[in-house]
């Protein structure tokens, strides 16, 4: 082999390394850019979810406060017809008017009487 061509070879040689050096360093720190994108991927839905159960949970502490403001009103409403009753059978009316509406005494036997 030649002067020449040892130099080409050792040239081809140092280009090779200096290529796979430089494809280590990129996949060394591409790794740890991998693993803080999917770290930070998944605290952006760690968050979601959080934020989701937040509103899932103000969401039904409002649909309780609505139902019992109309708890209350029915509650009003059946003590001033109870108050206004003449006789056991305007009370009786009254009473099942106001509890027999509600889902869980709908399918009552007494509620099916009136």
């Amino acid at each position: 082999m030649t002067n020449r061509g040892r130099m080409i070879l050792i040239g081809v040689a140092a280009i090779f390394l200096l290529l796979m050096v430089f494809g280590l360093v990129r996949a060394c720190s591409g790794d740890t850019t991998r693993k803080e994108a999917a770290q930070a991927d998944q605290t952006v839905k760690s968050g979601d979810a959080i934020a989701n159960a937040a509103q899932d949970a103000v969401g039904t502490v409002m649909n309780r406060t609505e139902a019992e403001r109309a708890i209350d009103a029915a509650t009003t409403e059946l003590k001033e017809e109870i108050g206004n009753a003449q006789n056991p059978a305007d009370l009786r009316t009254a009473v099942a008017r106001n509890v027999c509406v509600r889902a869980e005494y709908r399918n009552d036997p007494a509620c099916a009487v009136r």
